[in-house]
C-alpha cells in the first residue's frame, strides 16, 4: 500500500470518525474524579487529536506527493549504484519481449484499474500504456517509467516508421504516478492524438531524481550522483534499444513541471545534439544547492564557480554558443516566482535558438496552474517535433475504373497536419 493511495486516506478518515465518536460517547462516563477517569479522558483526547493529525498529514502528502511510498518516508532505503556497463548473466538482464535488456517490463500496480488509460483493447485503436524499468548502461541506475505508444505505432502503415519521443520529468519531491493522477498527462496526450490536436508521439514519463531522497537536480555532481549522464545518454539509448524512435534531435522533446521543467530546459540547452525541443512548465533557469541537495558542485574554488555557471542557462546564453533548439517557457504574471527570471531568459535568447512564451495572468507554483498550461504546451510540442510519416497507399492497378492521383511529395504521404494553435494565447513576457 503506497502513502498516496485512497484506501489509506479513507482508513485514516474512518479512524478519525471512530475516535471522535468514542470521545463523545465515553466522555460522560469518564466525568468523574480519580486517576483512572482522568487517564481515560486524556487517552480519548490524544487518540482523537492524533487521528486528526494523521489524516491531515496523509491528505497533505497526497496533494504534494512528498513521500509516495514507505521507503521514501523512511529515507529511501539502501540504494547501491554500480558504475559501468550493465552485463548479462541473471534472468533480469535477458532480452525481453521489447527486444531490449535496457527497458524491462514492470507491473502497472494501482494504475491498472484506471479505465481512462489505454491498458486494454486493440493497441492499433487505443495505443498502449505500460510501466517499465529503464536501465542505465553507463551509470547503472534503474528508474521506473511509464511509456505510452500511440495507436499508429501498431498499425501496418507505420510498421517501419520511426516515431518522435516526448520525455516528461516530474517535480521534486514527486513520483511518476503524480503525472498520471494529478496532471493526467498521458490521458490528455492520448486524447489529443486521437483528436488530431497532437501528432502521434511516444510519451515517456520518468523521474530525474536518481538517488532518492536526495534531490539530484539532474546534474553530474563531482563525486556524487550522475543524473545528467543517465537522463541524456542512458535513457535515450535504452529507448532506442526497445522502440522505433527518431534519430534526429528534432524528433526528441523534453517537458516537465517545476524541477522537472528546469531539467527539460537544462538538458536541451546542454545537449542539443540529443534533444531539439523543450517545454518548461514552471521551471527555473539555474541550479543551486539546498538542504535536500547537499553539496552538488564541489568545494569552494574556481571549479565550483565554473560548474555553477555552466548550469546557469542565462549565463550560458550570454557566454557560450547558442544552441539550435526550440523551447517554450510557461509562467504566470501574478503568483509564479519565476516570472522575472523568465523575462531575463527570453531576452537572452538569440538566433538560431527560438523561444515561445506562454503566460497566464494568474496562478501559483502548483498543479492547477500546470494543468492549464499542459494542453497548449503539448499542442506546441506536436508542432515542433518531427512527425512520423506513414507508408504511401498502394497504387491502383491499371484495370481500376478511375486512376487515383499520386500523393504529394513524390510518392510519400504528406506530413501530419499540425494542430491548430490559433487559440493558444501565447503572450510575450514584458521586457
Amino acid at each position: 500500500m503506497d502513502l498516496t493511495g485512497g484506501r489509506l486516506e479513507y482508513g485514516a478518515g474512518l479512524l478519525t470518525l471512530l475516535s471522535v465518536g468514542a470521545t463523545l460517547w465515553l466522555w460522560p462516563r469518564l466525568a468523574r474524579r480519580g486517576v483512572l477517569p482522568v487517564a481515560g479522558r486524556l487517552l480519548l483526547v490524544l487518540a482523537s487529536q492524533l487521528s486528526l493529525v494523521l489524516l491531515a498529514a496523509l491528505l497533505l502528502n497526497s496533494y504534494g506527493d512528498f513521500y509516495p511510498t514507505w521507503t521514501d518516508l523512511a529515507g529511501g532505503g539502501n540504494t547501491t549504484v554500480t558504475l559501468g556497463r550493465v552485463t548479462g548473466g541473471g534472468s533480469e538482464e535477458q532480452v525481453t519481449d521489447l527486444g531490449s535488456k535496457l527497458v524491462l517490463p514492470a507491473p502497472l500496480g494501482p494504475l491498472q484499474l484506471r479505465s481512462e488509460l489505454p491498458v486494454g483493447g486493440p493497441p492499433g485503436q487505443n495505443g498502449s500504456f505500460s510501466a517499465v524499468t529503464v536501465v542505465g548502461e553507463r551509470t547503472g541506475y534503474r528508474q521506473p517509467a511509464y511509456v505510452y505508444l500511440p495507436p499508429q505505432y501498431f498499425q501496418p502503415a507505420y510498421q517501419h516508421v520511426d516515431f518522435p519521443v516526448l520525455t516528461s520529468y516530474v517535480g521534486y519531491p514527486g513520483s511518476i504516478q503524480t503525472m498520471v493522477d494529478r496532471l493526467r498527462m498521458p490521458q490528455i496526450a492520448a486524447r489529443m492524438m486521437q483528436d488530431g490536436r497532437m501528432q502521434p508521439t511516444i510519451l515517456v514519463i520518468i523521474s530525474q531524481t536518481v538517488a532518492p531522497p536526495r534531490d539530484t537536480d539532474c546534474i553530474n555532481a563531482p563525486g556524487g550522483p550522475q543524473a545528467e549522464t543517465y537522463l541524456t545518454e542512458d535513457v535515450p539509448a535504452a529507448l532506442r534499444s526497445a522502440y522505433r524512435v527518431e534519430s534526429d534531435p528534432r524528433g526528441w522533446g523534453l517537458t516537465g513541471v517545476s524541477e522537472g521543467a528546469t531539467c527539460a530546459l537544462e538538458n536541451t540547452l546542454r545537449h542539443p545534439e540529443v534533444f531539439g525541443v523543450a517545454a518548461s512548465l514552471g521551471g527555473e533557469y539555474w541550479e543551486y544547492e539546498t538542504t535536500t541537495t547537499g553539496v552538488l558542485f564541489g568545494p569552494q574554488g574556481p571549479a565550483r564557480t565554473g560548474l555553477l555557471d555552466s548550469y546557469n542557462l542565462i549565463w550560458r546564453l550570454q557566454h557560450l554558443p547558442v544552441p539550435h533548439v526550440r523551447v517554450l517557457v510557461a509562467t504566470t504574471a501574478h503568483g509564479e516566482h519565476d516570472y522575472r527570471a523568465t523575462g531575463q531568459f527570453i531576452r537572452a535568447v538569440t538566433p538560431p535558438m527560438q523561444v515561445t512564451p506562454l503566460v497566464l495572468s494568474n496562478g501559483g507554483h502548483n498543479y492547477t496552474t500546470w494543468s492549464l498550461e499542459l494542453e497548449p504546451a503539448l499542442a506546441w510540442l506536436g508542432q515542433q517535433l518531427n512527425p512520423p510519416t506513414a507508408a504511401p497507399e498502394p497504387k491502383p492497378t491499371a484495370s481500376a475504373s478511375a486512376p487515383a492521383s499520386a500523393p504529394a511529395g513524390g510518392g510519400t504521404a504528406p506530413r501530419a497536419a499540425a494542430p491548430d494553435v490559433a487559440g493558444l494565447g501565447l503572450v510575450a513576457v514584458p521586457g
